[in-house]
């Protein structure tokens, strides 16, 4: 004991040319790891976006069999036509497409009509059956149907800016390709200096990710 008291006395605890050493160690295994998981969270939001808009689309294709006149709906949908541009493995495709659905902060447009009152199809179509399958509640209020929770898979984890270079995207859009009638997911963004972009695809998300989710 008295030599450990001794010890005790004899111990003038760490100088400042140590202090500053440790500092710089800390600094430097600072500057190593956040870059790194920095790159993880990317890449992580990336193949979350993936993943969710797989689910997006085979939720949709569902509807085809959940209600008899969904696929009829899907295949007359000739309206609200656009051009958008995918790249993938450095290769860029330009085509048009149909748009078709998007996400709100509420969810997928619900009920028996679109936002342009176009009828859909009786019972269960896109917009009741997506947002069953991705986990949208609803209570009814009056005659409305209102969103009281809306998972986080209806909004796009990475926060990529569009084309313009400005605009973050912040909603998904499901499109029909106009050549070959194919289902696809967009990254969508919608608001824009103010104007309203009616839900403006951005970047392929399925099939076939864009690169920008996957470089």
């Amino acid at each position: 004991m008295k030599r450990f008291c001794e010890m005790m006395k004899s111990n003038k605890g760490i100088t400042l040319l140590e202090l500053i050493i440790a500092i710089a160690i800390l600094a430097i295994l600072v500057g190593f790891i956040t870059p790194q998981y920095m790159k993880y969270v990317h890449r992580s939001r990336q193949a979350t976006d993936v993943e969710n808009a797989q689910k997006i689309g085979e939720a949709f294709e569902r509807a085809f069999v959940y209600d008899e006149d969904a696929y009829q709906i899907y295949t007359n949908w000739k309206s609200l036509e656009t051009t958008v541009n995918a790249t993938v493995e450095g290769v860029n495709e330009r085509y048009k497409v149909y748009l078709i659905l998007s996400t709100e902060t509420k969810g997928f447009f619900s009920g028996g009509t679109d936002a342009f009152k176009r009828p859909l199809s009786s019972g269960k179509c896109f917009y009741d059956i997506i947002n069953e399958e991705m986990g949208v509640m609803y209570e009814t209020k009056g005659k409305k149907d209102t969103a009281t929770y809306v998972n986080e898979i209806l909004v796009p984890n990475y926060k990529v800016v569009g084309p313009d270079g400005n605009t973050k995207i912040d909603r998904w859009r499901v499109c029909k390709r106009k050549d070959n009638g194919r289902i696809e997911v967009w990254s969508a963004y919608d608001l824009r200096d103010g104007k309203s972009y009616g839900g403006k695809p951005c970047y392929r998300v399925w099939p076939s990710p864009d690169d920008i989710y996957t470089k």
